[in-house]
């Protein structure tokens, strides 16, 4: 249960991450791709008082399509997260949230106008969404992992080891278990009728998001977590623990045709399809491509990274260590967006 272990470490104590990525950093082997940027001229730091707004001095502006990249950082000593989105036309940092709390889990609603967040501000953990430019903060419910739904109408979201979900302001919550099992991870299906999600200690379940009806994926003595649907809704990809390291697997939605996609790489955990569906991302010792029937498999950055998400394009991935970066897809090209003392982690490019 090493990853789900990790997992819950990595999102209520993010100290941890830091600390795990140098460790990987520091036993890797020789480098596949080095993470350098192109660019030559530097925009200086957006701000001189808060060091989470620091641009890489090697980013030129205008380098990469247009697009906004939300992410977290953390700042030592104060241990507090908050929200930033960079600009990849300017260059620029922006600050969403600036307070002395947690701050995370920031999702981008589908029109790329909103963003779903999670926050501790009020003293427990509670679901907000606000304006993509930062304004007009509202608080939902209390609960985590706010995931919205394909045309932005609900979130999904847990509390107290059970799925929820809601409309987008808040209003109509509508419990979708009700068991004695802890559940966590929903994702929506491309359509948006049915949420996946797992439960401990690994099974795999798909909930009917109109009819509440559920469905147990799992007919055989393995754990499997972290469900995703392929983009065209026909096949979900998740995590097999068939030792002590988990593998990643896919198999049709109703559970049949499980198929191995990863075989003894170290450390495997975090992936994502592309958005055309062809092609699987995913992190081990560095972050990798794969077809999505788990052949030709290629590093294409010699970092590791939690959570690499695609371009909405499919061209270019955003990924972290300690600082946030973009690798183009077809030639392994890194370029580095921020710097400074503080760590850029969860990077998540905007759908629009």
């Amino acid at each position: 249960m090493t990853l789900i272990l990790r997992y819950f470490e990595m999102r209520f104590h993010t100290l941890l991450i830091v600390v795990t990525v140098v460790l990987l950093l520091a036993s890797c082997t020789a480098p596949v791709v080095t993470p350098t940027a192109t660019a030559t001229i530097a925009p200086t730091p957006t701000s001189g008082v808060d060091p989470c707004l620091t641009t890489a001095k090697t980013y030129r502006p205008g380098s990469l399509p247009p697009a906004r990249i939300v992410f977290e950082c953390y700042a030592n000593p104060n241990r507090t997260i908050n929200i930033y989105v960079f600009d990849t036309t300017t260059g620029h940092i922006t600050g969403l949230t600036n307070n002395a709390f947690i701050n995370e889990e920031g999702q981008w609603s589908p029109d790329g106008k909103k963003i779903a967040f999670r926050s501790n501000r009020d003293g427990t953990y509670a679901i907000y969404t606000m304006n993509a430019d930062g304004s007009q903060v509202d608080r939902l419910v209390e609960g985590t992992s706010p995931r919205w739904s394909p045309d932005g109408k609900e979130i999904a979201f847990v509390r107290e080891d059970e799925i929820y979900m809601m409309k987008a302001d808040g209003s109509q919550q509508v419990r979708l278990t009700n068991n004695s099992r802890s559940d966590y991870s929903p994702e929506w299906s491309p359509d948006g009728r049915r949420i996946a999600f797992f439960s401990l200690p690994g099974e795999i379940h798909i909930v009917n998001v109109n009819s509440g009806q559920e469905i147990n994926r799992n007919d055989h003595p393995y754990q499997d977590i972290y469900p995703a649907w392929s983009p065209d809704g026909k096949t979900i990809a998740f995590f097999t623990f068939l030792d002590t390291e988990p593998e990643i697997f896919k198999a049709n939605v109703d559970g049949t045709d499980r198929v191995q996609l990863t075989h003894n790489l170290p450390l495997n955990e975090w992936f994502a399809w592309s958005p055309d569906g062809r092609q699987i991302a995913f992190v081990a010792d560095r972050l990798y491509i794969m077809n999505t029937d788990g052949e030709h498999v290629r590093a294409i950055a010699s970092l590791p990274s939690p959570a690499p998400t695609w371009s909405p394009d499919g061209k270019y991935l955003t990924f972290s260590t300690d600082q946030l970066y973009v690798v183009k897809v077809d030639d392994g090209q890194v370029t580095q967006l921020t710097d400074g003392p503080e760590y850029k982690i969860y990077p998540i490019w905007s759908p629009k």
